[in-house]
């Protein structure tokens, strides 16, 4: 499939594919490079949601280049972004650099000005506060604060131009941020503002990001039951419309709530469900996730081995990946089991 499209797309490129109407003006020129930019985005977001994530970055970069031919700045801001989206979901999920999408979104955000496309520009600051979060988060480079810049600069366009999906979104990404700065209550409203859209407006998707971030604020008030109940809220909406991207850290997360109320079958149950899931995804960030939270339950009912042998699994791939909270924790858990092992 993959291949057939950037046949197709190269064709295009060429001149060899014509559209069957006479492009006669820059506007007629313009109006088939708008249609077939939407078509490519279509293209790679069904790629995002199914977790092809290096299938979709295959089709846009060459989608990129027909836009920058033809003069099509705006055009190749809106490919640029969807690139970044994607891509800075793949490092979120793998562990990989942010160079590359936060310089694609540096780009966007010059052709954005240039063209004036006011409304686009809040999307490209959107998703560079994402990055820029994502990149501290995992990687400890930068700020949170830049990243919180940003978001707000998208906040303030978004609210202007009443895109209500966006504003979703972005209050979800503020949120987070809150959080890592240690303000829970300020999350809390931001999640609750977006869920409140998402309800009215049947924004799924967004929906069950705001139901999951607000599970994880009940999770720090240990209310378990109620984050419980919130997980398995946005884990439910991500299965109805088929987001298999983050289906791992859903799956994570409920198994995780079970794990806290005691109920280690069903924690059990759920990690290897997101840890299947991770491998079929090759989030080797996430599958290091898995295999620590199933340490964690084998120690707790004494399974010794077993839980080694996980913790042995989440170090090989966090040392390959450069993942340091990952060497951290399970280079503790394995010197902790070793003693045990000892003084047996």
């Amino acid at each position: 499939m993959i291949s057939k499209l950037i046949f197709i797309i190269n064709l295009f490129y060429s001149g060899i594919l014509l559209p069957q109407t006479v492009i006669k003006s820059n506007d007629d020129l313009q109006i088939h490079v708008s249609n077939f930019t939407e078509t490519i985005i279509q293209i790679s977001e069904y790629y995002y949601y199914n977790s092809q994530l290096n299938d979709a970055d295959k089709i846009l970069k060459p989608a990129i280049e027909i836009t920058e031919q033809t003069g099509g700045k705006k055009y190749s801001a809106e490919l640029l972004i969807q690139k970044a989206k994607i891509n800075s979901i793949n490092s979120f999920i793998t562990n990989n650099s942010y160079e590359q999408s936060i310089n694609d979104l540096n780009t966007a955000i010059n052709y954005c000005k240039e063209t004036n496309s006011t409304k686009l520009l809040g999307d490209a600051y959107n998703y560079l506060g994402f990055a820029l979060y994502a990149q501290k988060y995992n990687q400890n480079l930068g700020t949170y604060e830049e990243a919180l810049k940003y978001l707000n600069e998208a906040e303030q366009i978004r609210d202007e131009y009443k895109d209500l999906r966006g504003l979703a979104e972005t209050y979800i990404y503020k949120g987070i941020v809150l959080e890592r700065l240690g303000n829970n209550n300020e999350a809390l409203e931001l999640y609750s503002k977006a869920n409140e859209i998402c309800e009215n407006n049947n924004f799924k998707l967004e929906q069950s990001y705001a139901t999951r971030h607000i599970a994880f604020i009940k999770s720090y008030n240990k209310d378990f039951e109620s984050a419980l109940e919130l997980f398995r809220k946005s884990l439910n909406l991500r299965e109805e419309i088929g987001y298999k991207v983050y289906l791992p850290f859903s799956y994570l997360s409920v198994g995780n709530m079970y794990f806290e109320l005691n109920r280690k079958n069903e924690a059990e149950e759920f990690y290897v469900k997101a840890l299947t899931s991770a491998l079929q995804n090759g989030a080797e960030r996430v599958v290091v996730l898995c295999r620590m939270s199933l340490g964690d339950l084998y120690l707790s009912k004494n399974l010794y081995e077993k839980s080694l042998e996980e913790f042995t699994i989440a170090l090989n791939i966090s040392e390959k990946i450069n993942f340091q909270r990952g060497i951290n924790y399970s280079k503790e858990k394995i010197n902790s089991l070793k003693k045990i092992q000892n003084q047996k």
